[in-house]
């Protein structure tokens, strides 16, 4: 379902070191035929099964149920020992033993503020798919906890599975590259990064209201990159009444190599979530040598360690003040060296042995 993001990056670099680990182990991959190319993973013994068509006058009224008719038909025809949903796909009736994966618990948290039929039905499938399910995935303890709490299963189906980080994600000592990037961007000051979709609980605009506060818009820019198009009317709208427009900037979704250059040049990365499942971004922007302001909530201390300047997420001006203070040379070669550690300590191969381990004991 997706080119980009956490989910599909755990599956690229996770199914080819299985594959690696375990030489009798085969997997077969079922995709929405709209995903092709360069996001999959290659690995011997690694194939691919194609959704099938839907026509037409399902896709419209009956898009779900063909599909999961459509899974259910490729499952009873592939001779699995195993089946992982990778995100919330359950088939009609199960053969064999079944495993999923959960990356975080915010439908369950925030149930009360978002109530509609898309979200209500999401919840059902989900506590179906949990309840269903032999073995579980869970990307932290914090949401190990948040399951046990909201869907009440025995804690020993449960297996925490940290991510790891992607070997793109370096201290890049190229100067020239850096030199490119920035004049690719035109991006002429230091600059605050932060990466990814900016609504809901990434509190993007209670940083807004901190970086204003902070008056670092005087000679730091601050650069957003991916998420949604540009900016958001309600962002233009307080970029505009402080006249940021110079200083607030949004790049496009960047590949992995330009998003570590990124990573490397920031005066510091900005992850002031209100909650989170895991926290990748944090140890992508550790492993790069960025300087860390990150929430003290949820999963992300446990990502973060001692590596980040900690922030709560309401407190504008608590955030403004550690945008002040990262600007200090000392504080952030600190945590600079912390993060590198940290960061050491997530690995895909312990992520992969770990799932490895998991599959073996119920199979």
């Amino acid at each position: 379902m997706q080119r980009r993001g956490g989910i599909s990056r755990l599956y690229t670099e996770v199914l080819p070191r299985l594959l690696t680990m375990d030489p009798d182990l085969e997997v077969v991959l079922y995709l929405r035929r709209k995903l092709k190319g360069g996001a999959l993973p290659n690995a011997p013994r690694l194939d691919y099964l194609h959704e099938g068509s839907i026509s037409p006058w399902h896709w419209i009224y009956g898009k779900r149920r063909a599909q999961a008719q459509l899974l259910s038909r490729a499952y009873r025809r592939t001779s699995c020992d195993l089946f992982q949903g990778t995100y919330f796909s359950l088939p009609i009736t199960l053969r064999t033993p079944y495993v999923v994966t959960v990356y975080d618990t915010m439908d369950e948290i925030y149930a009360e503020n978002i109530s509609s039929k898309e979200h209500n039905r999401l919840l059902r499938l989900k506590s179906r798919c949990i309840q269903s399910a032999d073995l579980i995935f869970s990307i932290s303890h914090s949401t190990t906890a948040d399951i046990v709490r909201f869907h009440r299963v025995d804690p020993a189906k449960i297996v925490t599975v940290h991510l790891g980080v992607s070997l793109q994600f370096r201290v890049v000592r190229d100067e020239r590259l850096k030199q490119v990037f920035l004049q690719r961007f035109g991006l002429g000051r230091p600059f605050f990064l932060y990466v990814g979709n900016r609504a809901g609980v990434k509190n993007f605009q209670r940083l807004l209201h901190a970086y204003v506060y902070s008056n670092c818009g005087a000679d730091i820019d601050l650069v957003t990159v991916g998420g949604e198009p540009a900016f958001t009317e309600q962002e233009l709208l307080i970029i505009r009444e402080h006249q940021l427009e110079h200083s607030v900037k949004h790049l496009p979704d960047l590949d992995d190599e330009n998003l570590a250059i990124a990573y490397n040049l920031a005066l510091a990365f900005l992850y002031p979530s209100s909650y989170e499942g895991f926290g990748l971004p944090v140890l992508e922007a550790m492993a790069c040598g960025a300087p860390v302001i990150a929430s003290k909530v949820a999963s992300i201390p446990e990502v973060a360690g001692e590596a980040a300047l900690y922030v709560h997420p309401e407190e504008i001006g608590e955030i403004a003040a550690a945008l002040c203070q990262v600007r200090q040379e000392d504080c952030r070669k600190a945590l600079v060296r912390a993060g590198l550690r940290q960061a050491e300590r997530f690995s895909w191969d312990d992520t992969a042995r770990t799932m490895l381990d998991a599959y073996r004991k119920i199979l």
